[in-house]
């Protein structure tokens, strides 16, 4: 095992894996690196902190903006190596959390160290730079997923290995944890496993952030299903329409051990799948496309959209 591995573990029956993969009559698998550019909650008020101690009380107090301050008074007790009851963390008005502000910063625990070394209050406020490269940041996930489904489209097996880089130091393991459990997304799936590992780079240390480490996985398994339509010759549409996990079937345990008490996937999902195919004109798209390829020029784009093109990141998908 390397040495800047922190977490290494498996979910699931990987020995039903490997005997649904070995008989099945297609199996599709993608690379993907989600998270190349990685984003951050850019709160209202960049980070910032004021610490105070009452050689009296021999008290601390932080007044620092956090979503989390009972867990940041156990933490900054801990790193200043005094009982939780003398460190009170004051948290007001915070103009943005999403995750970025859940967990102790190093400075937090500084200005309160400088503030009892030099006898008067410290304060730190990083620049709105500094708090853009250096808050906590989120969706950095590295995936092989892959799939083994019938002639008929039906899924029978899943497999994946996701490594979630931490970062420089841990923070929180809850992007691979909650990601790990939803890996099957909202498909009966009936046999899976997954190889989940979290390790340290030298990068930002990863947090919670908008949903934690779900919308990875569900990017991760809608790009899997998209491939094997195209590469089997599937409609996308319909073969996610013949996998939904059934109302039925509720309370509905999928095959990592997550459980599921309600819901209406093939109702709810299907019609908006439905939905996003009218609008987005699926059925017409093959006229398009053969329209497309005999257009000599590319339409001129409205004045007002020219400020907003888009620029396509590097791509580093892998389709086997």
């Amino acid at each position: 095992m390397s040495d800047n591995v922190l977490v290494d573990t498996i979910f699931g029956d990987t020995a039903a894996v490997d005997r649904a993969f070995a008989g099945v009559d297609h199996v599709v698998a993608v690379d993907l690196h989600i998270g190349i550019g990685r984003v951050t909650g850019v709160p209202i008020d960049p980070r910032a902190a004021l610490g105070q101690y009452d050689a009296g009380t021999d008290r601390y107090t932080p007044y620092a903006g956090s979503g989390g301050p009972v867990l940041q008074k156990t933490e900054l007790a801990a790193v200043l190596g005094v009982a939780p009851d003398r460190v009170r963390v004051l948290s007001y008005d915070v103009g943005g959390n999403f995750g970025v502000r859940n967990r102790v910063y190093v400075e937090f625990g500084l200005v309160l160290w400088a503030a009892r070394k030099l006898g008067r209050p410290v304060k730190y406020t990083a620049t709105r730079s500094e708090a853009f490269l250096s808050d906590f940041q989120g969706r950095d996930l590295v995936t092989r997923v892959a799939l083994a489904l019938r002639s008929d489209g039906r899924f029978l097996a899943l497999g994946a290995d996701n490594v979630s880089i931490v970062g420089a130091r841990y923070v929180l393991l809850s992007p691979l944890g909650k990601g790990s459990a939803l890996v099957t997304g909202s498909y009966d799936i009936p046999a899976a496993s997954l190889r989940s590992r979290a390790v340290f780079t030298n990068t930002m240390p990863t947090n919670a952030y908008r949903s934690s480490g779900r919308p990875e996985v569900t990017y991760a398994i809608e790009r899997l299903i998209d491939t094997a339509a195209r590469e089997r010759g599937f409609d996308r549409v319909e073969l996610r329409r013949k996998n939904l996990i059934d109302r039925q079937m509720m309370p509905y345990g999928n095959a990592v051990g997550a459980k599921c008490d309600s819901g209406d996937q093939a109702n709810g999902q299907g019609h908006e799948t439905q939905l996003c195919a009218g609008r987005l004109g699926l059925a017409r798209r093959p006229g398009r496309q053969h329209r497309s390829r005999h257009r000599r020029h590319r339409p001129r784009l409205p004045r007002r959209w020219l400020a907003f093109q888009p620029v396509e990141a590097p791509r580093r998908e892998v389709v086997h």
